[in-house]
């Protein structure tokens, strides 16, 4: 598993922001039984960014962007004398937003 990030926040402290990496390797998600494969979930490479502009001392701009590497979620079977094969596989996609928020009191 490798958790890695980067962040900032400049010297008059309106803009801040970080990019964030995680991975964890392949992960046993279910055992096989008699002549059923295990099967195991692939490594996901998560890479997110956020950042924060802020307007004032009540309100603020963030942008996020998630799976900017658009990695797709599979499992894989594995098993002796066989070659893997995939068993489930979808792309949750690239998610980008922006927010204003105001606080009230």
């Amino acid at each position: 598993m490798v958790n890695a990030g980067l962040s900032f926040k400049s010297l008059n402290q309106k803009i801040e922001g970080g990019l964030f990496y995680n991975v964890q390797g392949p992960t046993l998600s279910i055992v096989g039984i008699n002549n059923r494969p295990d099967i195991y979930t692939s490594p996901f490479n998560s890479l997110n960014l956020n950042l924060i502009y802020k307007l004032n001392d009540k309100s603020q701009i963030s942008f996020t962007a998630k799976n900017i590497l658009n990695n797709k979620k599979e499992m894989i079977t594995d098993t002796y004398a066989i070659d893997s094969q995939v068993y489930s596989s979808y792309s949750p996609g690239q998610s980008f937003g922006i927010k204003w928020s105001y606080i009230l009191f």
